[in-house]
C-alpha cells in the first residue's frame, strides 16, 4: 500500500471523500490479495487511478481484474490524465457505474477498451 497518493488519487479522493457521489468509497483498500484505489462496498465497485504507474502492466492489471470478478467485484479503471483533466468526466464515470438503471459492464468495458487505446497509442509515442 502506498502512503502518498498519485495527484489523481487525490484529486479523486476529495471528491469521493464524504460520499461526493452519493456512496461510501474506501481508499486503498484490500480485497482479496489485492489493494484497490477505491472501493464502494454497496455497489462492489473498485475504481483503480491508472497512471505512468500502470505502462506495461496491462496483463497484470487485466489478471487482478479477472480475479476480482470471481468475487462479483467490478472494477473501473480510469486514466489518471482524465481525473487531472477533466474530473468531473471521471465522477460521472463512476456515477454511471454505481446507478442500478445503467448496464454496469457496458460502461466498464467501453472505459477500458479507451484506456487501453490510450495506453497503447501512449506507448507506440515512446518508442
Amino acid at each position: 500500500m502506498r502512503k502518498r497518493p498519485t495527484e489523481g488519487e487525490r484529486l479523486l479522493w476529495q471528491r469521493l471523500r464524504k460520499r461526493g457521489v452519493g456512496f461510501k468509497f474506501l481508499r486503498q483498500h484490500p480485497l482479496f490479495g489485492y489493494i484497490v484505489d477505491f472501493y464502494c462496498a454497496a455497489r462492489k465497485l473498485a475504481v483503480e487511478v491508472d497512471g505512468s504507474s500502470h505502462d506495461g502492466r496491462m496483463a497484470y492489471d487485466a489478471q487482478r481484474d479477472a480475479h476480482l470478478a470471481t468475487y462479483a467485484i467490478e472494477v473501473l479503471r480510469i486514466p489518471d490524465a482524465m481525473v487531472k483533466k477533466d474530473i468531473e468526466q471521471a465522477l460521472r464515470l463512476i456515477s454511471d457505474a454505481l446507478d442500478p438503471s445503467t448496464d454496469r459492464l457496458s460502461t466498464i468495458d467501453a472505459q477500458h477498451r479507451a484506456d487501453t487505446t490510450a495506453r497503447m497509442k501512449y506507448l507506440r509515442q515512446r518508442q
